[in-house]
C-alpha cells in the first residue's frame, strides 16, 4: 500500500491517496472520484507548472483576474448562474486562489442569502471552505471565517428549529393517531360484543320456539266461560242437592276445577314463553339499532384517522429537504 498525491477533478483539491484504491470521495467537496484518474490529474497538472511554469503562470494569472472581474460583475448583477461558472473556472486553472474557492460558496449561496436545508449541499459547501481555508491569506482569514461561520452557523440553526417543529407536530400527530385507534378499538369492541349478545338471544329464541306446548291453547274465552259455569252448577248442586246428585255434582267439580287448573298452567307457560321471546325480539331490535348507531359514528372517525395518517405523509415530505 503506498500513498501518493492526486487532484479532484470536480474542486481541485490537493488529495492523498492509497494507490491501491479503485475509488474515494474528496474530503473538500464530497464528490466521489476514481483514484487513477485523480493521480493522473494531478501528474499532468504539475507536469505542467514544472515544464512551462513560467508562460502558464503568467497566462493563469492573467486568465484568472479576467474571469474573477467577470464573476464579480456577474453577483452584482444577481446573475448567479454565470457567476459560479467563472468562479468554477478559477478553481480549475488556479486553484491556489482562494477566491476561486470562496466566489463559488459565495454563488452557490447567493452571496449568503440563499436559504439552505439540504444537509448536503451544506456539507459540500463546507468542504468548499476547506479549500478556502487552505488557501486564504493570513490578512483575510479572520474576515473570511467570521463571514463562513455566520452563514453556515445561521442555516443550521434554522434547520434546527424547522426540524424540531416538524418532529413536535409529528409527535402530535402520533399522539392524536393513537387517541384515534383507541376510539376504534373501543367501538369495535363494543359493536363485537353487541353482535355476540343478538346471537346468543337468536340462539334462546330458537331453542324457545322448539319447546313444547308453544301452540297458542284452542280454548277461547266463551270455553271458559262454560267450564266456570258448570263449575258453579256443580258447587250450587252439592249445597242443595241430596243423595247420588250430590255426588255426582262433587266429581263434576272436582273434574271441573283440574281442567281449568291443567288449562291454565298450559295457556301460562305458553304466554310466558311468547312473552320472553318477544322480549328478546325486542332486546335484539334495540341492540342491533345501537350497532347501526356505532357504525356511522366510526366513519368519522375512520376519515380523521386518514387526515392524520395524511398529515403524517407531510410533514414526513417536510423533511425531505433537509437530507
Amino acid at each position: 500500500m503506498a500513498f501518493v498525491q492526486a487532484k479532484c477533478e470536480n474542486c481541485g483539491g490537493i488529495l492523498t491517496v492509497d494507490d491501491n484504491l479503485k475509488a474515494a470521495n474528496c474530503p473538500h467537496c464530497g464528490m466521489a472520484y476514481v483514484v487513477q484518474d485523480a493521480i493522473n490529474h494531478f501528474n499532468n497538472i504539475t507536469h505542467v507548472e514544472y515544464m512551462h511554469a513560467d508562460v502558464v503562470n503568467m497566462v493563469d494569472e492573467k486568465s484568472s483576474v479576467a474571469r474573477l472581474e467577470a464573476a464579480e460583475a456577474y453577483m452584482r448583477l444577481n446573475n448567479y448562474a454565470m457567476a459560479e461558472q467563472e468562479y468554477a473556472y478559477v478553481t480549475r486553472i488556479a486553484p491556489q486562489n482562494y477566491k476561486g474557492w470562496w466566489g463559488t460558496i459565495r454563488s452557490k449561496t447567493f452571496d449568503f442569502r440563499k436559504r439552505i436545508r439540504s444537509k448536503a449541499e451544506l456539507d459540500k459547501l463546507k468542504g468548499l471552505f476547506a479549500a478556502v481555508e487552505e488557501f486564504v491569506p493570513a490578512d483575510v482569514h479572520e474576515e473570511v471565517r467570521r463571514r463562513w461561520t455566520l452563514y453556515y452557523g445561521s442555516q443550521e440553526r434554522l434547520n434546527n428549529t424547522e426540524i424540531s417543529e416538524v418532529n413536535g407536530n409529528k409527535q402530535k400527530i402520533k399522539q392524536s393517531l393513537l387517541q384515534i385507534e383507541q376510539k376504534i378499538s373501543g367501538y369495535k369492541y363494543e359493536i363485537d360484543e353487541l353482535k355476540k349478545r343478538v346471537e346468543q338471544n337468536h340462539f334462546k329464541i330458537n331453542e324457545l320456539r322448539k319447546e313444547k306446548p308453544l301452540k297458542k291453547p284452542s280454548w277461547t274465552g266463551s270455553m271458559m266461560v262454560v267450564m266456570y259455569g258448570l263449575l258453579l252448577i256443580g258447587i250450587l248442586a252439592i249445597i242443595f242437592a241430596d243423595g247420588w246428585i250430590k255426588g255426582i255434582a262433587a266429581g263434576g267439580v272436582a273434574l271441573s276445577i283440574l281442567v281449568i287448573i291443567i288449562k291454565s298452567i298450559i295457556t301460562w307457560k305458553y304466554y310466558d314463553k311468547m312473552r320472553t321471546i318477544s322480549m328478546l325480539e325486542q332486546d335484539n331490535k334495540r341492540m342491533s339499532d345501537r350497532r347501526m348507531e356505532l357504525c356511522k359514528q366510526l366513519i368519522p372517525v375512520h376519515n380523521s384517522k386518514s387526515r392524520a395518517r395524511n398529515n403524517m405523509k407531510i410533514e414526513d415530505k417536510k423533511l425531505m429537504p433537509y437530507r
